[in-house]
């Protein structure tokens, strides 16, 4: 683009050039040489001006739209595997029935700052004893591909209910940031334990559901 526009200079110099030399009588013939070269000159300019900030402004559209595209491509990231774990011992049932990985800027109140993305598990527990049952899913362990992660994050969670009556049963999910996450396709397995007590009893019901594959 600059070379048109110099060109479109000395173009119309040239052009300003030539209608003065009309004004001299002897030399009327180059300035019509003169000034006519200029006008097509100068007609040339301006249109090789345009194309080419008609192309400077294709090319930066094309590099907004690519930044914009793999921008969200970074940011949204989410994926829920639907999962069957059961596990009936000591007279309760938890049931997992999906997992979900997602790649999205969180912010772990645990932590106190934000980390690049999460796992939640959405789990189901029923109490079939005969006595109330105290459970701790939120402050269970949650283990991954190259992670171990200590407790959910409590805010993020929606699993607060402890006490579960006989024949109850309360279902929610359980939310573990994670600092550490380049792809949401990284976690292709989970490992998830956590304590439960009936009541006025200090044995800990251990559940543990060994490796989830997630696929």
């Amino acid at each position: 683009m600059e070379i048109w526009i110099i060109a479109g200079i000395y173009a119309f110099l040239i052009f300003i050039a030539g209608i003065v030399i009309l004004f001299f009588p002897a030399k009327r013939k180059i300035g019509a040489i003169l000034t006519s070269a200029g006008m097509l000159l100068l007609v040339s300019s301006i249109i090789g001006v345009i194309v080419s900030f008609s192309h400077y402004q294709q090319v930066q559209n094309e590099v907004f739209n690519y930044s914009s595209t793999a921008s969200n491509q970074a940011v949204d990231e989410t994926k829920t595997y639907q999962v069957n774990y059961e596990d009936t011992a000591d007279n309760f049932k938890r049931k997992i029935t999906s997992v979900t990985v997602e790649k999205k800027e969180t912010y772990s109140t645990v932590e106190g700052k934000s980390v690049p993305g999460s796992i939640t598990l959405a789990l189901e527990i029923t109490n079939n004893a005969d006595k109330t049952l105290e459970t701790y899913p939120n402050q269970g362990q949650l283990e991954a591909n190259k992670m171990e992660i200590n407790g959910g994050d409590a805010v993020l969670s929606e699993f607060e209910k402890t006490e579960i009556e006989p024949g109850k049963t309360v279902e929610g999910k359980i939310v573990f940031p994670v600092e550490k996450l380049d792809k949401v396709s990284d976690i292709t397995w989970i490992s998830y334990s956590f304590l439960s007590y009936l009541k006025d009893s200090s044995t800990p019901l251990t559940t543990e559901t060994g490796k989830i594959e997630l696929k």
